[in-house]
């Protein structure tokens, strides 16, 4: 008798063993529930569906460790929604300047919402002159949303040779290795560039990859301040 009961112990032993490799399971779903995945970059925007007057409605969703959950309305069937993805790595026109101080000296971008946050800036004449920008991560510029309009504007504003501007940039920009990358530049005026106006800025350790295209005065991708500003021209090391 003890023999056999250490042998089911031994086996039970086993079974949870077994159990303990398996992977976590999720939890089980209501009946009118459903899972979006997980997408590597990726994070749900929103779930939605069409009505029979042609309206647009949101269903309402919650993130779990294992997607996104959420509620089948009544009378929808499940592939008659929609979930929609928005990158969290591409640029989708988000504007960031909360990083931005007068105080410090030296400012970290890792996102394409900082980095467009540093052309608003600019534009808004703040030189960044006698201060660093790094990069603290590759940073990919190409829309989420290709409609509408996709262009990169481009830090500063870009000018003609005879004309100048406070829209400039003056400080230093360390691509500390990094890669922008899928930058469609464009503009309807003069120039398309990652930098359309700078003076005595020091562009370095940066890899651009993309397009420039504009009306007139087309410029090279990683600055066009040499034909488009009337101040020093960037120098660029090891871009």
């Amino acid at each position: 008798m003890k023999q056999l009961s250490k042998r089911v112990s031994a086996a039970l032993l086993a079974v949870l063993m077994g159990l303990s490799l398996l992977p976590q399971t999720v939890l089980a779903l209501d009946p009118d529930q459903r899972q979006a995945e997980h997408r590597e970059g990726y994070d749900v925007a929103t779930v939605h569906y069409t009505d029979a007057n042609g309206d647009e409605q949101a269903i309402p969703f919650t993130e779990t460790g294992s997607g996104y959950v959420y509620t089948l309305p009544q009378g929808v069937a499940e592939d008659k929604v929609t979930v929609e993805y928005f990158s969290t790595t591409r640029r989708d026109g988000a504007v960031d300047i909360s990083w931005y101080n007068d105080t410090d000296r030296e400012f970290t971008l890792t996102n394409p919402a900082q980095l467009a946050g540093l052309a608003k800036l600019v534009k808004e004449n703040v030189t960044f002159e006698g201060k660093t920008i790094r990069l603290g991560a590759d940073i990919y510029l190409l829309r989420y949303e290709e409609t509408g309009k996709p262009w990169w504007d481009g830090i500063g504003i870009g000018i003609g040779i005879t004309t100048s501007s406070t829209a400039v940039f003056k400080g230093t920009f360390d691509g500390c290795g990094h890669t922008i990358d899928q930058m469609l530049a464009g503009s309807g005026g003069s120039g398309a560039a990652l930098f359309l106006n700078t003076d005595g800025a020091a562009i370095q350790n940066l890899t651009v990859i993309g397009s420039a295209e504009a009306s007139c005065c087309a410029a090279p991708t990683m600055a066009g301040s040499m034909p488009n500003s009337p101040g020093t021209p960037a120098a660029l090391w090891a871009c």
